[in-house]
């Protein structure tokens, strides 16, 4: 016995295709957008983390928590354009 709630959510590929074109191309403005807010705060924190070192350990510690986010962020970057 099929589920009524699932019933009409039956996926079409060519539409799915056809929903999906405007996605498959590029667009480099928006790819250096991405690069530069992911890049320019990471090398920032890092930089404040090096300089933090001078204060303490423990300011130093609470700067790696974004550092470390931005860092994933670069990594999923670089990742995905891997796949290209």
């Amino acid at each position: 016995m099929t589920n009524p709630a699932t019933a009409n959510a039956t996926i079409n590929a060519r539409d799915l295709a056809r929903d999906l074109a405007p996605y498959r191309a590029p667009i480099e403005a928006r790819s250096f957008f991405e690069l530069a807010v992911t890049l320019v705060p990471f090398f920032a924190f890092w930089f404040l983390m090096w300089l933090s070192l001078d204060v303490g350990y423990w300011l130093t510690l609470l700067l790696a928590v974004p550092t470390a986010a931005f860092l994933v962020r670069v990594f999923m970057i670089q990742h995905d354009c891997g796949h290209a």
